[in-house]
């Protein structure tokens, strides 16, 4: 079983509904399924239930000129990086907070990296239980859908997801510190790949964050 993990597009960040697609997230989706049509012929597909998931896979098979049905599985929901942004820091009540944070700063990516970066350590260290969902519980949650899409004798599989969800199977598949899984989370691009296959009971990381239909157009390389 070949299992492809597609990063959402880009999401509309610092407005007041982040689980939706921007025109560029639409676009970046487009020509992914532009760019895999005849080469990639996937007989599944499972997604997470958030909108900018659902909003992805039509966009996709939009540009792929195909259809397939989408069976939704919570596994591969994000985890609520607004609450933990807001339990590091009490003045990131939301996106637009968060961007008004950043427009303050000279360098604001790398100063929101680094708040980002210290927001997850919180919350992986395990030593607050103010959180909704527990670190421990996500990755155990994000296993289990993987798991469970292996029940069905699928050839090719696509699986609409997030960064967060990516990266922590990525952690998990190698044992991995949660440092790493931070570095990781902070390199997925949108509308980007991951191949895992999955043979004699074991799951197998093939590639990790291919951008290749979008790289080299600086402006359809977005993070958020």
């Amino acid at each position: 079983m070949q299992i492809y993990l597609i990063r959402h597009g880009q999401a509309s960040f610092a407005s007041a509904d982040y689980d939706r697609l921007s025109d560029l997230g639409c676009q970046q989706m487009q020509i992914l399924g532009e760019r895999l049509k005849g080469a990639l012929t996937p007989d599944a597909c499972f997604s997470g239930d958030m909108l900018r998931h659902a909003q992805s896979f039509e966009h996709f098979f939009e540009g792929h000129g195909s259809r397939l049905g989408c069976a939704i599985h919570t596994g591969f929901n994000e985890f609520d990086h607004q609450q933990v942004l807001h339990r590091h820091n009490p003045e990131f009540v939301n996106g637009q907070a968060l961007a008004a944070f950043a427009a303050k700063q000279k360098q604001p990516k790398r100063i929101l990296a680094k708040e980002f970066a210290l927001a997850m350590q919180r919350w992986q260290s395990g030593d607050y239980d103010d959180y909704t969902e527990s670190y421990q519980a996500f990755t155990e949650r994000t296993w289990q859908g993987m798991h469970d899409i292996t029940k069905a004798e699928h050839q090719s599989v696509l699986v609409f997801t997030s960064g967060g969800v990516i990266s922590s199977l990525c952690q998990q598949l190698f044992g991995a510190d949660n440092a790493t899984m931070i570095n990781l989370n902070q390199k997925v691009v949108n509308s980007s790949i991951t191949k895992i296959s999955f043979s004699n009971q074991r799951f197998k990381l093939d590639y990790f964050n291919n951008y290749a239909h979008i790289e080299g157009q600086k402006h359809l390389c977005t993070l958020v």
